[in-house]
């Protein structure tokens, strides 16, 4: 019976759809699963018996100390980590980012440290992705919590209102400088509760009124997203060429 479970663990271990590594002392590499190989291009073969794995998977010298090194310091106190994150090269020189967990376990009277990797690579581009889109947009967006603390303020919000990321990410108080009416402003905040579209004024940091044409949905759980963008600029705003073409076709 208890072969046939060790079998049956290690089955589970071998098909399991994330990277699995048992370590020995020092990193020796005791198993080596199916994932492992997918995600490494490494084979249980070359991997297993030896810590030599860890230096092709992190062959740059000054990056692999630094992260033994935060793995030494996480492992001061306490025997296990949760999410560290890595980048890792394959044997065909892509680069792979893992979110590491590990358990310390007894065999044969013998510790050996569980190493499970998450590939977390395809979630890590698809943020990245979306944090430049959003970051580069033409229209002002802002994520807000649930208290309506500023999470994200992009560049053109920077552009639109005058007032700077540093200034607002992380404080709530720039609702009351963009929109200084009390009334205006309790008005404003009664409509954005449901998906909807509005107009409003907001007064730009060098006291200049902007109309403003806003947008608003719930985005993942706890989140809200204010999107906004000018209407219309403000006459003295315009360029002389515009004003000069008004006033041509004003005398025809």
């Amino acid at each position: 019976m208890g072969g046939k479970k060790i079998c049956n663990e290690f089955d589970i271990l071998d098909n399991a759809l994330v990277m699995i590594a048992i370590l020995g002392e020092n990193g020796r590499v005791i198993s080596w699963n199916h994932a492992a190989e997918t995600i490494t291009g490494y084979s249980p073969k070359e991997a297993v018996g030896t810590n030599v794995i860890w230096k092709k998977l992190y062959p740059n010298k000054g990056y692999r100390m630094m992260v033994t090194g935060r793995i030494a310091n996480i492992l001061k106190t306490k025997n296990y980590f949760e999410n560290f994150e890595t980048t890792i090269q394959t044997r065909s020189g892509e680069s792979r980012t893992l979110l590491w967990n590990t358990k310390i376990i007894q065999e044969g009277g013998m510790k050996r440290a569980i190493a499970v990797g998450m590939d977390v690579t395809a979630e890590q581009e698809a943020k990245s992705f979306r944090d430049s889109i959003i970051e580069n947009a033409n229209v002002l967006i802002t994520v807000l919590d649930p208290k309506g603390t500023i999470q994200v303020w992009n560049k053109a919000a920077e552009i639109i209102t005058g007032y700077s990321a540093d200034e607002v990410i992380g404080r709530k108080d720039i609702w009351k400088k963009i929109y200084p009416e009390t009334t205006y402003r309790h008005n404003l905040t009664q409509k954005i509760s449901e998906v909807i579209s509005l107009h409003s004024k907001i007064l730009r940091q060098q006291s200049r009124r902007k109309p403003v044409s806003s947008g608003s949905y719930r985005g993942t759980p706890g989140k809200f997203v204010l999107t906004g963008c000018i209407t219309r600029l403000p006459l003295e705003e315009t360029s002389p060429n515009k004003e000069r073409q008004k006033r041509r076709l004003l005398h025809t």
